[in-house]
């Protein structure tokens, strides 16, 4: 992200945000006002939500919201026809990724993670418009999955996981939203 001055490195980012012609002062040191304050809660927060979604599909077949996280692969296409081929009532597809290819160096560190994290977790939150079930599909480290899962609680949906077998996707678990009774057996649910 570039904020207070443009990098004199070739450093390559995966992602690239300009925002320093945002900022009021033509000295770096002195660029902490945006020529308008409401660039901090409307166009500095969509901007990194638009970063980090590879795909975003209406398919308006119900109130359900399908999630494909695809830090490893581009999962747009798988997840769309399983969708369809099981007759899943998902209203919205959301696919994250990393903001730049999919791949297996696509999670440079763990701070990374953490931070993409939390914003994949307010992304998703914030597309649940409607009261339903999440269907969450994953290709990513198994870091991902268990950074992801750690902070899922915040998400207030039913969740059922999709595994892959190297063929298909299947239903793997299922989850009530946080204030269910963590005590019940969730097999039944699928």
């Amino acid at each position: 992200m570039t904020a207070i001055d443009r990098p004199a490195s070739p450093h390559i980012a995966q992602v690239t945000l300009d925002w320093v012609d945002r900022f009021t002062s033509d000295d770096p040191r002195r660029r902490f006002r945006t020529a308008d304050p409401r660039d901090w809660t409307t166009l500095f927060p969509a901007d990194l939500i638009r970063a980090r979604i590879v795909a975003r599909r209406s398919l308006a077949a119900g109130t359900d919201l399908a999630v494909g996280i695809a830090l490893t692969n581009d999962v747009t296409d798988d997840v769309i026809a399983h969708v369809q081929d099981h007759d899943l009532p998902v209203d919205m597809v959301l696919i994250l990724g990393p903001g730049g290819e999919p791949g297996p160096t696509a999670v440079p560190s763990n701070g990374w993670l953490t931070a993409w994290t939390r914003k994949a977790r307010e992304t998703i939150v914030t597309q649940l418009a409607r009261p339903g079930r999440v269907h969450l599909f994953m290709s990513a480290p198994a870091s991902a999955a268990l950074m992801l899962g750690h902070t899922w609680n915040a998400v207030p949906a039913p969740t059922t996981v999709y595994d892959f077998d190297g063929r298909v996707y299947f239903p793997c678990t299922s989850r009530r939203s946080s204030s269910a009774d963590p005590r019940r057996d969730l097999s039944d649910e699928q």
